[in-house]
């Protein structure tokens, strides 16, 4: 049972620890992977400590932005390692565990895409998925609110702007319909 100034010494370090680790930096690979798995514990601990929840439901947002940042960054890896893998694997279970924040979609849709076309790992493209499908579900539902509070939005400029989905989103749907489409062309043609 640690209390006191020794917890929030802790938890400094991990907060600085994780803002300056990269996956793309070998010498911090295992940095960050024993950071991850720290605050892997944290979050365990502070299931079962009441004190430590109490503590621990202050700060758990900023570390689950450091997480979301660093699973935004797995795109631009060209290469795996194992090590990078092994923080890969981490990463991708520390998002799908504390995603019941939701995404805000004209923030994420774009890296949520890439990461869902570009990834070479499943089971990224599997949380993206689910972020993505998530973060769309709750947009629609703050338009559905929007409208329904005030009728008049869909009549100014402003309001039309609102509505319209993020522009990395409808590249990657009109991407994917694209394929779909050369092949229905095609199947009618033959």
């Amino acid at each position: 049972d640690v209390q006191g100034s020794h917890l929030d010494f802790i938890l400094k370090t991990l907060e600085t620890n994780l803002e300056l680790c990269s996956l793309t930096e070998d010498a911090a690979v295992a940095q960050l992977y024993h950071n991850l798995r720290l605050l892997e514990t944290v979050r365990y601990l502070a299931l079962h400590n009441a004190n430590l929840r109490e503590y621990w439901k202050d700060r758990s947002v900023l570390f689950v932005d450091l997480v979301r940042e660093q699973f935004f960054s797995l795109p631009g890896l060209q290469s795996i390692s194992a090590p990078q893998q092994a923080c890969i694997d981490l990463i991708v279970e520390l998002v799908r565990e504390t995603s019941e924040a939701p995404f805000e979609l004209h923030e994420t849709a774009g890296p949520l895409c890439k990461l869902l076309v570009q990834s070479p790992s499943h089971k990224v493209q599997v949380v993206s998925y689910r972020l993505l499908t998530g973060a769309i579900r709750e947009h629609v539902k703050q338009l559905v609110v929007e409208l329904a509070v005030d009728q008049e939005l869909l009549a100014t400029e402003g309001g039309q702007k609102k509505l319209k989905l993020p522009k990395a989103l409808v590249a990657n749907i009109s991407d994917s319909l694209s394929g779909q489409l050369d092949l229905l062309v095609e199947e009618e043609a033959a």
